[in-house]
């Protein structure tokens, strides 16, 4: 079973035209890009019961994940944060735990708290001593007792998997303290290798069964920007994530130093931009 989305799941613009069509296995994907923004995304993705059902499949052959060098990556982002000795990280979509555990060594376990909608990767995520909850963004979001307690909120490599990530940012919003940080990684729709390596394009870039947005750096700045955020200068740099085809986004909720505005952008393995909150 499929959705469809008619009109642009960044700007919301009915301008949409088909940028590539991708078969996999007996389903066709119209990948799409918007005319105003620039956004490119899967029209017609699965419905959401079936992409959680392949997720649960595959996990069942993997025992064990071990943190990647773009997870102590962020450690040190995070680390370079003016957070307090008490503060609260919270990750959407822990995984298996491999950002958890390097959090925990560099801030104490009492630091991390993540959520996972898959059972398996809750469980194994339990199991390593990680307070993760087994629920999905939409939901967790609802309850009262956790809006504005978190000082920083990671989404690493999630906001591609969303039908709708512009919703996906508002909820993340009410999680958040009046000041606090949210750091997004997603892959980079520019990444070199698209154009140079058929092999990653076909098994590693266009994956419509899961990937369904496609952010540049002009997309995914003008959804958060659009949602609040802004540049946070302590940050304008980032390299190039280990080598990681990524874009990364460290945003701040921040209201105080409002004057500089500084962009660098690699057209190879991954960009990077420091945003923070307009209000």
């Amino acid at each position: 079973m499929k959705i469809e989305h008619h009109t642009c799941v960044v700007c919301g613009s009915s301008k949409i035209r088909l940028f590539l069509q991708i078969v996999r296995s007996e389903h066709v994907f119209d990948i799409v890009k918007c005319q105003d923004c620039g956004m490119v995304f899967v029209r017609n993705p699965l419905a959401e019961s079936n992409y959680d059902a392949s997720v649960a499949s595959s996990a069942h052959s993997v025992e064990d994940r071990q943190p990647k060098p773009r997870h102590y990556y962020l450690l040190s982002i995070l680390k370079s944060l003016p957070l307090c000795a008490s503060a609260r990280i919270l990750e959407i979509g822990s995984g298996y735990g491999e950002l958890g555990r390097v959090v925990a060594k560099g801030f104490g376990r009492s630091s991390y708290f993540g959520i996972e909608p898959s059972p398996i990767r809750a469980s194994h995520c339990s199991l390593s001593g990680l307070t993760v909850y087994e629920t999905t963004l939409s939901r967790f979001s609802l309850f009262p007792q956790v809006r504005g307690q978190f000082d920083v909120v990671v989404v690493d490599n999630v906001l591609e998997h969303l039908y709708l990530p512009r919703e996906a940012i508002r909820q993340i919003r009410l999680l958040l303290k009046p000041v606090g940080y949210l750091i997004v990684v997603v892959p980079n729709l520019f990444d070199f290798r698209r154009y140079l390596q058929r092999r990653f394009r076909t098994k590693e870039f266009w994956i419509p069964r899961c990937h369904l947005n496609y952010f540049s750096k002009s997309t995914l700045r003008f959804l958060l920007e659009t949602e609040g955020f802004e540049i946070y200068a302590p940050f304008v740099s980032v390299g190039e994530m280990a080598g990681k085809e990524k874009v990364l986004f460290t945003v701040s909720f921040c209201s105080k130093c409002r004057d500089r505005l500084n962009l660098q952008f690699r057209h190879t393995s991954g960009l990077s931009i420091c945003l923070k909150t307009r209000f």
